[in-house]
């Protein structure tokens, strides 16, 4: 839902990203829905001049820790996204 919010107050600015309808996505392959999801925060982060995203694909679900540090990283990322729209 927030990606959906960062787009919407992008494109009320007349700001227009990149973006996936990712919570419509079928699991069936996780690495392609990884890239989307890298795809969609490295236009957000080019269009609020932010840090790039750290590499959303570079992790093995799989592995609990890798999960762990990719929620931790992704959540941080929001953070820094929502702090550039004022939200």
């Amino acid at each position: 839902m927030q990606h959906q919010l960062f787009y919407n107050v992008l494109a009320d600015q007349d700001r227009l990203t990149t973006f996936y309808p990712l919570g419509d996505a079928e699991f069936t392959d996780l690495d392609d829905w990884l890239l989307l999801h890298y795809n969609e925060h490295l236009s957000l982060s080019e269009a609020l001049g932010t840090a790039s995203p750290f590499e959303l694909i570079d992790t093995d679900w799989n592995q609990e820790d890798d999960f762990n540090d990719w929620v931790q990283a992704h959540m941080l990322l929001h953070q820094e996204l929502a702090s550039a729209l004022g939200l």
